[in-house]
């Protein structure tokens, strides 16, 4: 019976996603391994063909890794019914959520045929995979656009079960249009050369986007250099006598040229009278009899050419000069702005990616025509959204809370790469709205302002740098959390003066002035944020509904990767201070450069202890992010450390505060009280930090 999986399952230590495809001799299923990484898990049941399809892939794995046009063969296991093996994931081609492997079959029915170029291109580089297989005397059997995949772009042949070895006795297998005819009709073997029939074949189909059966049939609108080049290419690679074929793999990869040569001239003014003729037949039979005619006819047609090309070349440059004011803007925001729509309007990020790809094949080849029609139809979809996303002002009064919520929406929308589409007068209109706004928000106002850093002459110690809302991908996650809030950073860790002052505690080892506290419990940054807060209201300088406290993972990571500014340029030595650079010791805030949104050492100096967005399993622990002076080089900067609350906390944890949502009953609920961590004595709670296994008294 067969094993029918479904998504969430585990199978062989793997998660299932969905199912991605069914055969005769079993289901395929998507999944994601222990590592996070996307392969394909094919369960064979079939009791008549799971032999047959063990020996095949027995052959096709001893060379399953000696080139990168092979699939890659993982694993093999046996089950109850049968057995399994994993491999490499196809890439996903599919526009919305559901999972679509990219197979040159499902690319050829999106879009119906190739350029010549990434045709040969294909062709060359699974030649390259066929030879190492005839190289090790087996044979495909079954080449076809279904069982030819793109991993990471690279096309490779899958589908191994049905490889045999050169002699070996076998039934007919393969698909009609694919076997070479002297095999249908049994007056041959299957043998290597039938797997070169097969890929010609596959060839014809990328070049023409016809079906196998209509050979040697090609396109009316072929250009004429590309028939004159593929042309007697194609009748050699699928000729119906086998002996004026390609006799191996290395044969064919020299009869398929390189690329494709330039047109010549004659061929420019062949093909462009040729379509003229098809698109004004009538006009054209006119003109050719008005010419025999008259030789000053002829003539002035010259003369009307020469205008034609000149009128054709200054439109040429006005398409191309449409389609770089477009990439002007979009150059540095592509990414960015994908990952917005991605995130924020599903609907419309497919076809902004099919618009992208498009425009950026279009303007490799330099068409230029083509060009600016994508990039206008570009600017027009990302002007829409973007005029849609403007988040609105009300007409009437609001409360001071909601008046903040605009603000920040409103700076939020600004901050996002998709602003920089907007039409411009529906941007400055919108901008004027906001100042006016704002105006009447902030007019006795002297806390942190939407949209701009903060500093305070009496709280000098904690510059803010405002976040807008965003989303941010966690690495350990796998995952992008979005944060439909703006909250303030502060821009640098919080100094060990400041901890001293507020609390009257000195954790720190080192002796510096104006570096950052160094060795710090939870309960202490809790308190210190817990003071600030009660401080700050004091001052009316609090936004509604915010309070002081340390940042969550998501916040910190949204701040470190810079909200929507986009990555540091900047190398990361002159960016943070770890183990190269640190002298093994803090440093005061500025030593390093800043950050794009102006944060300073949002890596190394000290590591900053965050609110997880998971729990560590770790008891008693909490997460540090940003590495630290110890930190032995970028990766290690980069991980997700969990770190004991109170016990062996190490002379390199600090923290950074945040002016961010929340209330008071935050503090309650995060006061760590467990065990015999703590004790009252005389009305007063005490801490024990020490070593867990040393002997003390409590009193």
């Amino acid at each position: 019976m067969a094993t029918f999986l479904k998504s969430g399952e585990t199978f062989s230590g793997c998660e299932i996603i969905s199912r991605c495809g069914k055969g005769a001799v079993g289901i395929a299923y998507l999944a994601k391994n222990p590592l996070g990484q996307k392969i394909v898990i094919k369960i064979v049941s079939s009791p008549n063909n799971s032999d047959r399809e063990l020996r095949g892939l027995q052959h096709y794995m001893k060379i399953s890794n000696s080139h990168p046009n092979l699939l890659h063969i993982f694993h093999v296991g046996a089950t109850p019914e049968g057995f399994y093996y994993t491999m490499e994931a196809a890439d996903d081609c599919s526009s919305n959520c559901e999972y679509t492997p990219a197979t040159l079959g499902n690319l050829l029915k999106r879009y119906k045929c190739f350029t010549p170029e990434e045709a040969i291109i294909i062709t060359r580089e699974l030649l390259e995979a066929l030879k190492i297989i005839h190289q090790a005397d087996l044979i495909h059997r079954d080449i076809k656009p279904e069982n030819i995949i793109f991993v990471n772009g690279r096309a490779k042949l899958s589908d191994p079960g049905l490889v045999v070895k050169v002699g070996e006795t076998v039934s007919l297998a393969g698909t009609l249009g694919f076997i070479s005819p002297e095999v249908m009709n049994g007056a041959r073997e299957f043998d290597q050369q039938c797997d070169l029939y097969a890929l010609g074949k596959v060839f014809y189909c990328m070049v023409t986007g016809f079906s196998p059966a209509q050979y040697p049939q090609l396109p009316a609108d072929m250009r004429l250099e590309v028939c004159r080049q593929i042309n007697p290419v194609l009748l050699k690679m699928c000729n119906k006598n086998p002996e004026k074929r390609f006799k191996s793999a290395e044969e064919f990869l020299s009869g398929l040229p390189l690329k494709l040569e330039k047109p010549k001239k004659w061929e420019k003014i062949l093909q462009d009278f040729k379509d003229y003729r098809q698109c004004n037949r009538g006009v054209f039979n006119a003109i050719f009899a008005a010419m025999l005619i008259s030789l000053l006819l002829l003539l002035c047609c010259t003369t009307a050419w020469g205008i034609w090309q000149k009128k054709q070349h200054e439109q040429s440059k006005n398409w191309k000069k449409i389609a770089d004011s477009f990439l002007a803007i979009n150059k540095d925001r592509r990414e960015l702005t994908g990952f917005q729509l991605k995130h924020y309007q599903p609907s419309i990020y497919g076809r902004y990616r099919d618009l992208s790809t498009s425009l950026e094949k279009a303007f490799q080849k330099k068409q230029w025509q083509t060009c600016a029609k994508l990039a206008i139809e570009l600017q027009q979809l990302l002007e829409k959204t973007a005029a849609d996303s403007m988040p609105p002002f009300p007409a009437g009064n609001v409360s001071f809370d909601r008046s903040w919520q605009i603000s920040g929406a409103a700076h939020s929308f600004l901050a996002t790469p998709l602003a920089a589409y907007a039409d411009k007068k529906k941007l400055s209109a919108f901008r004027k709205k906001l100042a006016a706004h704002d105006t009447k928000l902030y007019r006795n106002w002297n806390g942190p302002k939407c949209g701009s850093e903060w500093l305070n002459e009496q709280f000098s110690f904690y510059p803010l740098i405002f976040v807008p809302q965003g989303a941010v991908r966690l690495r350990y996650l796998g995952k992008t959390v979005k944060l439909p809030y703006h909250f303030w950073i502060c821009k640098h860790e919080t100094l060990h003066a400041s901890v001293s002052q507020l609390l009257g505690i000195a954790p720190q080892r080192s002796n510096l002035s104006g570096t950052p506290v160094e060795r710090i419990s939870w309960n202490d940054i809790l308190f210190f944020c817990y003071i600030l807060t009660v401080n700050f209201r004091e001052h009316g300088i609090l936004p509604p509904g915010y309070i002081v406290r340390p940042p969550t993972e998501a916040e910190w990571e949204l701040a470190a990767a810079n909200a929507w500014s986009g990555a540091d340029t900047t190398p990361f030595s002159e960016r943070a201070r770890f183990g190269k650079n640190s002298e093994k010791r803090s440093w005061a805030p500025g030593s390093r450069k800043s950050s794009k949104l102006g944060l300073w050492d949002m890596y190394g100096n000290v590591a900053e202890m965050v609110i997880p967005h998971t729990k560590p399993r770790m008891h008693n622990s909490n997460i540090i992010l940003g590495g630290s002076f110890l930190s032995s080089n970028e990766k290690a900067c980069l991980k997700r450390t969990p770190c004991l609350a109170y016990q062996y906390i190490p002379g390199s944890i600090g923290f950074r505060i945040a002016v961010a949502p929340g209330s008071m009953k935050f503090f309650d609920s995060h006061f760590f009280l467990s065990g015999p961590q703590q004790t009252r004595y005389d009305g007063k709670v005490y801490e024990l930090v020490g070593s867990i296994s040393g002997s003390f008294d409590w009193i």
